[in-house]
C-alpha cells in the first residue's frame, strides 16, 4: 500500500466548505510567482467571480496566472466571466474543447475531472471540489455538497507539477517544498490518465481493499465499482472486515442514471453484510476512503467506468493515523444524516424501481 510514498509532507485536509475556501483565498493572495488551477467545472456565480477577481489582482502583482478547463464540464460558462481574466494577462486552456472532432465518442468522454490548485510550485490544493457555490461557501451557514479538500507541501508538489506541465507541452518549473517537515506525513499523488491500465488513482483503492484487516470506510458520489473492487470487498466482509460505505440517496444524486445504478450496486453488497448508508439531506459528492485506520485517500477519482477507463483525476493517497482518523471521523459524521440501507429494504422497494436499477446498472460504462 505504501508504494511510490515518500515522507517529508505537510497535510491539512479540510471537510469544511467555508473553511476549505478562506485557507485557498489565503494562499491565492499570498502567490508570489506562479498559480495554475485546474477545474472541471467553473461556474459564473459568486465563487467564481471572487476566484477570478483573486486572480486578476495576482496577475496585478506579477504572478502568472494558468487555468485548465474542460470544455464539457464547463459547457454553457459565460465568457463575461473569463474575459476580463484574459484581459489582464491570464492564461487560458480548455480541454478537449468542442468541435466536430468531439462526434468520437472516445474524445467526448474522456474529460479533465481533476480539480488541482498549485501555487509558486511549492504547495497544492488536491480535491473533489469545483469552483462553485455548490462546493465551496463563502459564509459559514452556506449549503454546500459534501466533499472533502488537503493543502500539502512538500516532494508530492513536484510531481503535481510535472503531470500539469505535461499535459500542456511545457517545461516543469518545480520550487522547494516550502513548510515540509522531514519527518511529516508519508504520502503520494495517484494519477488517473485516460486508460485502464493508468488508472493509478483506482488501482490504488483495489490494492488496499484487498490488503485489509479490521476496518474500511468508503464514501463515494459515483459507486458503479469494477468487478474486482466488488470483489475485495466481498472477500474483505467474509473475513471479518468491518466495511462501512458511504454514497448519495438515489433521489438526490445529481446524476439520477447513475443513483439508479448506484442503488443495483450496494444491493449486492448488502447481500453480504456490508452496511450501506445514503445520503438524503444533501448531495455526497465526496470520494475518499480510508482503511484500517492508517491508509486513506482522497480527490477526484471516483468509483465508476468513466473515471477508471478516460477521465484525467487526481488522488492524494498516503499512510498515516492523523489523515484517517478525519476521514473517518468525518464519515460517521455523515452515518447520522443518512439511511441505513439493508438488503430487506432494497428487496421492499417496487420491482419496476429495482428493475429500472439493474438497467441502469448495465448501461453504467455511459454513465
Amino acid at each position: 500500500m505504501g508504494l511510490g510514498m515518500q515522507h517529508g509532507h505537510a497535510l491539512r485536509v479540510t471537510t469544511d466548505a467555508h473553511e476549505a475556501w478562506l485557507q485557498l483565498c489565503q494562499d491565492l493572495d499570498q502567490a508570489r510567482t506562479a498559480i495554475h488551477i485546474c477545474v472541471y467545472i467553473l461556474a459564473d456565480d459568486a465563487v467564481g467571480q471572487r476566484l477570478r477577481d483573486r486572480l486578476i489582482a495576482a496577475l496585478a502583482r506579477g504572478v502568472l496566472v494558468r487555468l485548465d478547463l474542460d470544455a464539457v464540464g464547463c459547457l454553457g460558462l459565460s465568457q463575461s466571466l473569463l474575459r476580463p481574466l484574459a484581459a489582464a494577462g491570464g492564461e487560458i486552456y480548455w480541454f478537449e474543447p468542442l468541435g466536430p472532432h468531439m462526434l468520437w465518442l472516445k474524445r467526448w468522454w474522456r474529460r479533465n475531472h481533476r480539480k488541482i490548485v498549485l501555487i509558486d510550485s511549492a504547495l497544492a490544493w488536491v480535491s473533489g471540489r469545483n469552483f462553485t457555490e455548490q462546493y465551496y461557501a463563502l459564509t459559514p451557514t452556506a449549503a454546500c455538497w459534501a466533499d472533502v479538500s488537503a493543502r500539502v507541501t512538500g516532494p508530492a508538489v513536484a510531481d503535481i507539477a510535472r503531470e500539469l506541465a505535461e499535459k500542456r507541452r511545457r517545461p516543469a518549473k518545480v520550487g522547494p517544498p516550502s513548510q515540509a517537515p522531514a519527518d511529516g506525513e508519508f504520502l503520494t499523488v495517484a494519477f488517473n490518465r485516460g486508460g485502464l491500465r493508468r488508472a493509478d488513482a483506482n488501482r490504488r483503492y483495489l490494492q488496499a481493499v484487498r490488503q485489509a484487516k479490521q476496518s474500511i470506510y468508503l464514501a463515494n458520489a459515483y459507486f458503479l465499482p469494477q468487478w474486482a473492487l466488488e470483489r475485495a470487498l466481498t472477500h474483505a466482509a467474509r473475513q471479518g472486515v468491518r466495511i462501512y460505505v458511504t454514497v448519495p440517496h438515489p433521489r438526490i444524486s445529481d446524476v439520477p442514471l447513475v443513483g439508479l445504478a448506484s442503488m443495483h450496486a450496494v444491493s449486492r453488497l448488502l447481500k453480504r453484510g456490508i452496511a450501506v448508508y445514503a445520503m438524503r439531506q444533501t448531495m455526497l459528492h465526496a470520494k475518499i476512503c480510508t482503511v484500517d485506520g492508517h491508509w486513506w485517500t482522497l480527490g477526484s477519482a471516483n468509483l465508476d467506468p468513466i473515471s477508471r477507463q478516460r477521465n484525467l483525476e487526481a488522488n492524494l493517497v498516503g499512510l498515516g493515523a492523523a489523515p484517517a482518523a478525519i476521514l473517518q471521523q468525518y464519515q460517521e459524521e455523515l452515518h447520522k444524516h443518512a439511511d441505513l440501507w439493508t438488503h430487506e429494504r432494497y428487496l421492499s422497494l417496487p420491482r419496476w424501481r429495482r428493475a429500472l436499477a439493474a438497467m441502469a446498472w448495465l448501461l453504467r460504462a455511459f454513465l
